[in-house]
């Protein structure tokens, strides 16, 4: 019986990936090149780590510890050892509150120009095997 349902997902899978095609834009409008927050169907959980990096505490309405990440990314100095212990930081949130996204790449560097970590994030759902980038820009004083 499960073999029977298991089927069903894969194939309801298939069809709505070959139906739905959206691209939903980052509520905050145009970022700049830079910035690519684009959600596209079929991939759920990368989805949600996108809308996860651009959360601030208090915006999961029935889960507010979730979310929030970057708003106390000032503690981190702009700088190559800052970088390096963010990007510990992150992958250890994304690892706790993502157990199905596997992390192939990430890369997190200062913009001291700018007062900004730019962030590149290559992800994989373990569910769908879905692989997505992630590249954002966050201001160091947020």
């Amino acid at each position: 019986m499960s073999s029977i349902i298991q089927r069903n997902i894969v194939q309801l899978g298939k069809n709505f990936l070959k139906s739905v095609n959206y691209i939903d834009i980052d509520y905050r409008g145009y970022l700049g090149l830079s910035v690519d927050p684009t959600i596209q169907s079929g991939q759920v959980m990368v989805n949600d780590l996108k809308i996860w990096l651009q959360s601030s505490t208090g915006d999961y309405y029935r889960r507010l510890a979730m979310g929030g990440f970057f708003d106390s990314v000032q503690k981190y100095p702009l700088s190559i050892q800052g970088a390096s212990d963010l990007s510990s930081a992150l992958r250890t949130a994304i690892n706790s509150n993502f157990p199905t996204i596997n992390i192939l790449n990430m890369q997190v560097t200062p913009d001291l120009g700018n007062r900004a970590w730019n962030l590149q994030l290559v992800v994989q759902d373990t569910i769908t095997a879905a692989v997505a980038t992630v590249t954002t820009s966050v201001q160091a004083s947020t």
